[in-house]
């Protein structure tokens, strides 16, 4: 899915932020609980989900080349 929408205007974004729920005088936690979320629920898109995540696994394996370029220099 490459959208969330916010049950309380309709609105759709790749991800509902507290500054927008912040326009309805409403928390992330109360949003969640209003709208039928788990607490652990993410308030994004799935694509922008997948992104992030491929982009947080793209970090961690660099991270790990230099530091086995630190440990094995050539």
């Amino acid at each position: 899915d490459d959208g969330i929408t916010c049950c309380i205007c309709g609105q759709r974004f790749n991800t509902l932020t507290a500054r927008h729920l912040k326009n309805h005088d409403i928390s992330v936690e109360e949003y969640k609980y209003l709208c039928g979320y788990t607490s652990a629920q993410k308030l994004m898109s799935f694509n922008l989900a997948a992104t992030m995540a491929r982009n947080v696994q793209k970090a961690q394996a660099a991270r790990k080349a230099r530091l086995q370029e630190r440990e094995n220099p050539a």
